[in-house]
């Protein structure tokens, strides 16, 4: 190895590391063994280590410069290597319904599947393609066989999540659609131009694999893309494509008739009527609809006997074909289950209700949803989302030259992410070569409002910003406002977020890059090349086709880190994915379940930067993505339940949820919506949202302190962990050195927690307004349950060590008050915050404190996950056997954080005073319900 460089030398010896441990990874697949991606790291560590130990790297470099090098590279290695890793996934539940005309033969001549399953093989990790293959072949099995000459109509809707990867599942139909035998294929992409070409973008390249172009003379031109540069690729069976990258359905004719025709079409009238027309000629084969957004345009919203242009025309498109089927893909599925299913035309057919089959695909476990960012009743979500002060964002979205300092704030975090994703992005791409190098990708999202005058303001005011920031950036280091807030940033990043979110989600993260620098200083040169190469793109109506909407698809491997900041409104709310985005802001007040989840585009795969991700929105946003989850969440159990017992939408009645303030879906497509109720009163209810307010905290420490006095006089104090000798009754093993600190009382009446509830409030109230309608609904709950003596008695855990008390409030309290200073979230970064919101409420496993052994055992046998043990406790509950059917479980909550105890206004000559919350649990039963649902009035009584 004389005269080849050091560097060169350790580089080589790297390499065939990965190729010794790509070769155990292939064996293991080989025989069926699954491998996380904590075992790739255990695997390249260990290998690594016996490398900086080997008599080879003696004498080429120093062992500290060998280290630092093999440290470099060990990420590139890894993320070179992650395509062999497991992503663990939940099971998808489907109807085992079946004519089971899928065989093993078919399968075996498959063309087109075959060579997107290899095009996949290239691009994902591998178990993500094991997950489509299997749900897609689970979806065609629900079809109907194309090659069946008997009349058939399938109407059915595969439920994803936000950006989860629905778009590649309906591209593997596709496929295998085409290979079983279906040849007319339509897919109704959006209702813009930007959406369907980014559809026809991804169906050429896995299944047609050519992008066809309009010259200007009118002809096509041709270009081999995806499956069309694979050798097995074969021009004579080519799919004929009646559209192309820059133009919708012009009515073209397509010869070979034996071959699957594909259209990628718009949800446009015109569009759709030049496609009946050209159909009507061609209605003796079978044909595949596939509605990408099957929520939007699709849904008749006119009078049950009329139908509006949209919905019309895919209704008669499918009564021109006796043997048919329709399939819609959406997230947000809430107006398709109000379809009326009993509606039927003589010139258009039946309308598109859902009635043989709804599939939920489920989530990988390194997606990103709702759940995992904001958390549930049970789980602490990632926290990474900043509240945008209320009368700041009014003020901003109000005035057109006020610059809001939370913007300037957000956009110095993409800055900052964008320049650490560069970081990590080129520590991978030194170590690759050529075509292996990846495109890199980094956007922030500006969603403020709909209107494109608002738009061009946003643009003037985020230029401004830039501009001042790049200032700050080549000048001076003395009082950089730019500067200081960007060491601030780092700070928090490396100390607090990014340990936080690697502790979470390291086990799913098919990258596993989580590296920082040391210092901010080692970033400085690439945050001033981020700023300098960020484009801002306004993104709406007036938008120049294909430039302002995607960025260009055939870019490739840059030198510099290029990034975008998108500025729009509705054509950013649907279907257009944002390239690695990052960072949003969003301040729309939409109150519609469907509407706000839909532009919720932060949620989805975010593997090697998830950490650098941020969303700034009002804390009222976020308590509403808070509830429509806990809707989703409703919803979508009742869909497992369903396929597992084998029903249909038509023969299960699926109901929606409810939430006070909030709507499920527009109006006009809930025409068949009635009022029904879906099990009790929610069985949990927490309050982790305040007003920063001395009203506030006064009046309910006010409140705090009466209840803790009347459950000392009528309750029995069965544990204070003052006492060492007490043992706190709980049927989940705690450590000797983890003994929980607090009180427990048994038998306390329900009139003390009903008492308590009538005066506590988390908002400022004004005199004359009532409680919030939740809080309202949950003490008529109590009411009739005390007189029906259904629960008379309660639990009640006050966390906090009552021993030391220092201040009159604590002494007041009898306990110090909980520190949850790391899971508050305030509306401002300075001491005056008006509102906060806590990541997580409850303390470990305190929902189980005061519970059975025998209730608690049960649960958890009978709990496919852990996860799902608290929710199996509360339906046992109501079994008289277990002892708790008459009682609930009621834990205080007395907080302080470091804002509080630094806030004048909260202060009192006895002591700051406390934040006071509760968390609360009953068993679950049928009677006294109150959850709002609402159901399809079309589904009669008997079936729901």
């Amino acid at each position: 190895m004389t005269g080849i460089p050091s560097e060169r030398v350790i580089s080589m010896l790297l390499e065939s590391i990965e190729r010794d441990c790509e070769k155990e990874l292939q064996s293991l697949k080989g025989k069926g063994h699954s491998v996380s991606i904590l075992e790739i790291i255990e695997m390249v560590t260990k290998k690594l280590e016996e490398l900086s130990d080997t008599h080879l790297l003696k004498g080429l470099m120093n062992e500290d410069q060998v280290r630092k090098y093999i440290k470099e590279q060990k990420q590139a290695i890894i993320a070179g290597l992650g395509n062999y890793a497991i992503v663990p996934k939940a099971d998808v539940i489907v109807s085992k319904r079946s004519n089971n005309w899928l065989n093993q033969q078919r399968i075996s001549e498959r063309y087109y599947w075959p060579l997107y399953r290899e095009l996949l093989q290239q691009w994902s990790n591998l178990s993500v393609v094991e997950k489509l293959d299997e749900e897609s072949e689970k979806i065609l099995e629900v079809l109907h066989d194309p090659k069946d000459e008997e009349d058939w109509d399938i109407r059915g809707l595969v439920l994803g999540s936000i950006q989860s990867g629905k778009t590649a599942n309906y591209c593997a139909l596709t496929c295998k659609a085409a290979d079983a035998g279906y040849k007319i294929i339509v897919v109704l992409s959006g209702i813009h131009n930007d959406l369907r070409q980014q559809t026809q973008i991804r169906l050429d390249q896995a299944f047609t694999g050519f992008h066809n172009r309009t010259l200007e003379s009118g002809k096509f031109d041709s270009d081999p893309v995806g499956v069309g540069t694979l050798p097995d690729y074969s021009d004579e069976r080519k799919p004929k494509s009646a559209t192309t990258l820059d133009d919708d359905f012009k009515g073209t004719p397509i010869t070979a008739e034996e071959l699957p025709w594909l259209f990628v079409v718009k949800k446009n009238t015109t569009v759709l009527g030049k496609l009946e027309k050209w159909l009507a000629d061609h209605s003796d084969r079978p044909i595949l609809v596939i509605d990408d957004e099957a929520d939007l345009a699709s849904v008749n919203t006119s009078a049950v006997d009329e139908a509006t242009a949209t919905n019309r025309f895919i209704r008669k498109i499918l009564k021109l074909f006796r043997r048919s089927a329709f399939i819609g893909y959406t997230a947000t599925p809430f107006a398709n289950v109000f379809i009326d299913s009993k509606a039927d035309n003589e010139e258009y057919s039946k309308d598109l209700y859902p009635k043989d089959f709804i599939i939920r695909l489920a989530s990988p476990a390194n997606y990103v949803g709702p759940k995992e960012l904001f958390g549930t009743e049970n789980e602490e979500g990632l926290g990474l989302y900043e509240i945008f002060e209320p009368s700041e964002a009014k003020q901003f979205t109000k005035d057109k030259k006020f610059i809001s300092k939370t913007l300037k704030k957000a956009i110095l975090q993409f800055i900052l992410s964008t320049a650490i994703k560069w970081r990590r992005f080129k520590t991978r791409c030194d170590y690759l070569s050529g075509s292996q190098k990846e495109r890199f990708e980094s956007s922030m999202l500006f969603h403020v409002s709909h209107l494109i005058a608002d738009h061009k303001d946003q643009r003037k005011k985020v230029s401004a910003v830039l501009e001042e920031i790049s200032a700050d950036l080549n000048g001076s280091i003395f009082d950089n406002d730019s500067l200081d807030t960007l060491a601030q940033l780092f700070d928090f990043q490396k100390n607090e977020i990014t340990p936080r979110v690697k502790e979470k989600r390291h086990d799913v993260d098919t990258v596993g890059d989580w590296s920082l620098p040391d210092s901010l200083d080692e970033l400085i040169e690439d945050i001033r090349k981020v700023a300098a190469n960020i484009e801002i793109r306004v993104v709406n109506g007036e938008s120049r086709k294909g430039k302002e909407e995607n960025l260009d698809p055939e870019e490739t491997f840059s030198e510099v880190p290029k990034a975008v900041l998108f500025i729009g409104g509705n054509k950013l709310s649907r279907g257009l994915t944002l390239p690695g985005l990052c960072v949003s802001i969003f301040l729309r007040g939409s109150i519609m379940y469907d509407t706000l989840m839909q532009m919720g585009r932060w949620f989805g795969y975010r593997d090697g930067y998830l950490d650098l991700c941020r969303l700034y929105a009002p804390l009222e946003v976020i308590d509403r993505y808070i509830s429509i989850t806990d809707a989703i969440l409703d919803f979508t159990a009742q869909i497992d339940e369903m396929n597992s017992h084998d029903l249909t939408p038509e023969t299960f009645g699926l109901k929606v949820r409810a939430h006070h303030g909030l709507r499920i879906t527009s109006r006009n497509k809930m025409p068949t919506a009635r009022v029904v109720t879906k099990g009790p009163i929610r069985p949990v209810s927490y309050k982790s949202s305040f007003d920063l307010n001395y009203d506030v905290f006064q009046n309910n420490w006010i409140a705090a302190k009466t209840f803790l006095s009347h459950i000392e006089e009528f309750g029995e104090k069965v544990y204070s962990s003052a006492d060492e000798a007490n043992i706190l009754p709980s049927p989940v093993p705690y450590d000797d050195n983890k003994k929980p600190e607090g009180r427990l009382w048994r038998n306390v009446p329900t009139s003390i927690i009903i008492e308590f509830l009538e005066h506590f409030h988390a908002k400022k109230v004004s005199e004359g307004e009532d409680t919030d309608q939740d809080q309202k609904m949950l003490i008529e709950y109590l009411k009739q349950k005390d007189e029906k003596e259904k629960i008379n008695y309660w639990t009640v855990w006050v966390p906090g060590d009552p021993k030391s008390l220092v201040t009159k409030t604590e002494k007041e309290a009898g306990s110090k008050f909980v520190d949850r200073s790391k899971s508050a979230k305030y509306s401002s970064d300075d001491i005056e915050a008006k509102q906060l919101r806590f990541s997580i409420l409850k303390t470990g496993l305190s929902e189980y404190v005061g519970v059975s052994p025998a209730l608690y055992q049960a649960a958890a046998a009978s709990s496919q996950r852990e996860n799902l043990v608290f929710r199996r406790m509360r339906k046992l509950a109501s079994d008289p056997k277990y002892g708790v059917n008459q009682e609930g479980f009621f834990q205080l909550y007395l907080i302080t954080t470091k804002n509080i105890r630094e806030r004048k206004d909260l202060q009192t000559s006895d002591g700051h005073i406390p934040l006071v919350s509760y968390f609360m649990w009953m068993p679950e039963d049928d009677e006294a319900s109150n959850i709002i649902a609402f159901g399809n009035s079309t589904i009669s009584e008997s079936e729901s």
